[in-house]
């Protein structure tokens, strides 16, 4: 019978020294990845009100207003929401993330 050239046990060495380093990258991915979709959200939910105190509508109409101006110009809702909050807030108005104000 013809010998493997690989030892298994050096092979499964090698796979559990860089699986720790690509979880690492998994998950500072994801923690990026969460970071910016509580800015998004933050962005997205100053919009709503902006919108429902222009508007004089609800926080679902509100959300409808910001998903239809979306699909309307092929524009993420995070973007529209950005432009809506830019456009009617001053500068000390605007959200900043917790990390800012300390």
């Amino acid at each position: 019978m013809p010998q493997s050239t690989h030892d298994p046990i050096r092979v499964s060495a090698d796979i559990s020294s860089v699986l720790p380093g690509q979880r690492i990258c998994e998950h500072e991915q994801q923690v990026a990845d969460l970071k910016a979709a509580l800015a998004s959200s933050a962005v997205i939910n100053q919009a709503m009100g902006i919108l429902m105190a222009r508007s004089n509508c609800g926080s679902v109409q509100a959300f409808t207003l910001l998903t239809h101006a979306s699909q309307r110009t092929n524009r993420k809702v995070r973007d529209v929401a950005g432009t809506i909050v830019r456009r009617y807030c001053t500068p000390t108005e605007r959200f900043r993330p917790r990390a800012e104000l300390t």
